[in-house]
């Protein structure tokens, strides 16, 4: 599966910032997930779902092992409605 990159404004460090989440998009999820994404559905529920794990508990070594949630104080709320 190929998803293509559309982020060419010039601005590198949107961009870097953009590239290294899709990296891990790829690579944390995309692979786990492919056979599931048949259904647009299914497809925005995972999405969703990764979105959540990445701000909430997903610990980023940029922001000192911690999470976006907690540099921001603020968490998303879950996509399961809970």
């Amino acid at each position: 599966m190929s998803i293509a990159n559309h982020f060419g404004n010039g601005q590198t460090k949107v961009n870097g910032v953009i590239e290294r989440f899709n990296r891990s998009l790829y690579e944390e999820w995309l692979d786990m997930y492919q056979d599931e994404l048949i259904e647009p559905d299914q497809a925005n529920q995972r999405i969703a779902e990764y979105l959540y794990f990445y701000h909430n508990d997903r610990i980023h070594e940029s922001l000192g092992d911690q999470t976006p949630a907690s540099i921001l104080g603020k968490e998303i709320k879950s996509p399961k409605g809970g």
